[in-house]
């Protein structure tokens, strides 16, 4: 996995598993803590997978920070990990967009969709919509997922505190 620095953002690529180095993550935050003095913008839009070793990996990186953490482009992967893994939200923790799977019906071909998250979004009618989703190109995709379970992490950002 490698990591491409932007200001405060922190652009990762490649596959999140035991070969992330978190000590050069580290190294970068420390060298430019003026940078991350508020913030630090983690973006995963080109890291495919994840294994546990990379999770776990992630989770002490984001519990060395003494900044609120960003998130952006999250996977799937990490959606459901975000569903499953309470320690996500021990530390200040924004997560500002998703990927969420659609697919159309009538080729059975599968699509991820960005989804914004702003305050409120639950309440919005965006959500409450979330199930069909019209293209660029026109065609009606349904939602591969139910919106209760895919977005309950939002949840648990109420509740500790964070932002979404």
């Amino acid at each position: 996995m490698t990591m491409k620095a932007l200001g405060n953002e922190i652009l990762f690529a490649g596959n999140l598993n035991e070969q992330f180095d978190m000590q050069e993550v580290s190294a970068y935050l420390e060298t430019n803590a003026a940078l991350f003095k508020d913030s630090v913008v983690l973006n995963f839009k080109d890291v495919p997978r994840a294994n546990s070793c990379g999770i776990a990996t992630l989770l002490k990186l984001m519990s060395s920070l003494k900044c609120e953490v960003v998130f952006v482009h999250c996977p799937t992967w990490l959606v459901d990990q975000l569903n499953q893994i309470d320690e996500f939200f021990h530390i200040p923790l924004q997560i500002k967009s998703v990927y969420a799977p659609y697919m159309d019906s009538s080729t059975h071909d599968y699509t991820l969709r960005l989804i914004e998250l702003q305050r409120g979004f639950l309440e919005s009618a965006e959500f409450q919509d979330i199930e069909s989703y019209t293209n660029t190109s026109g065609q009606q995709l349904s939602a591969d997922f139910d919106k209760d379970d895919y977005f309950s992490f939002l949840s648990n950002l109420k509740t500790a505190g964070a932002r979404g």
